[in-house]
């Protein structure tokens, strides 16, 4: 009587959960070791997406700990399309921001970003043409007159 080559369907699937298993592992620990070259690459993915969909090609070398500093150089933005309603040209030669997540997620976003710096920034931006104001402004309601309010 020929044995069937085939293993029992028990043997099979317990075969391809280890496979499976294992496949997660490797995963796993290869996103531990390459975790900040796919979050750099995340980034600047994310990044050129959010500069394409206003109009602008964005430039720049991102480096740092993508945990809590980031740092740009030879940033630089400009208009896809010419004429850009809004933007001529940005030039940043270095840009440092230091942040903590921990923050962002106990405080929000207006807490997490604790530091920016840069240097050799140049901004070439106009504004579109607006008409004069048609009602007349009153001035400014004194001091005086906002303390019976507290």
């Amino acid at each position: 009587m020929p044995k069937d080559p085939l293993p029992a369907p028990a043997e099979r699937s317990r075969f391809f959960r280890h496979r499976i298993a294992w496949i997660l592992v490797v995963f796993a620990f290869s996103c531990v070791l390459l975790h900040r070259p796919l979050l750099r690459a995340a980034l600047s993915i994310g990044l050129n997406y959010v500069a394409q969909r206003q109009g602008l090609k964005l430039q720049t070398e991102i480096s740092g700990n993508v945990l809590s500093e980031l740092s740009f150089s030879a940033l630089s933005l400009i208009p896809a399309s010419k004429p850009h309603p809004s933007v001529d040209e940005v030039r940043i030669g270095s840009l440092r921001i230091h942040y903590s997540l921990l923050r962002l997620v106990s405080h929000g976003p207006a807490a997490c970003i604790q530091t920016i710096h840069s240097e050799h920034a140049q901004f070439n931006l106009h504004s579109s043409a607006s008409s004069p104001p048609t009602e007349q402004h009153s001035s400014a309601p004194s001091f005086a007159s906002l303390l019976p309010l507290l």
